[in-house]
């Protein structure tokens, strides 16, 4: 769904698309099936200090998926009122203010899993 908004010109929908991914890997650790079992063992098995970075960085992108999908929201029930459209814009920017704060974990975690710190974050 995210996607096919995207594709009809809403940027923060755009954005978004990403979420399929995550929500099919959280469904599987969620439900506890061989795949989200693999995960878990997987992530235990990484060195401590990589361990962390990645799930400082997994935190991070939760935080982040927040964010967005309230925006969704907000962008979604404001679309017929312009104060609260601007109200919401406002915020909007603020929240991607804090959003660039975590792309630090996100870039700690490439530096430590893949000793790749020119790698962008996304």
């Amino acid at each position: 769904m995210c996607d096919q908004l995207g594709r009809a010109g809403e940027k923060l929908y755009e954005e978004l698309a990403h979420a399929t991914f995550s929500y099919t890997l959280n469904s599987h650790v969620l439900h506890r099936d061989a795949i989200g079992i693999a995960l878990l063992w997987e992530r235990q098995q990484r060195p401590e200090e990589e361990r962390l970075a990645l799930e400082l960085a997994h935190a991070s992108r939760l935080v982040s998926d927040v964010l967005s999908f309230s925006a969704a929201r907000l962008q979604a029930i404001t679309t017929d009122d312009s104060d609260a459209k601007a109200a919401m814009l406002r915020w909007w920017k603020e929240a991607q203010q804090f959003l660039r704060t975590t792309q630090a974990a996100q870039a700690s975690f490439h530096s430590v899993a893949y000793g790749d710190t020119a790698r962008p974050v996304h």
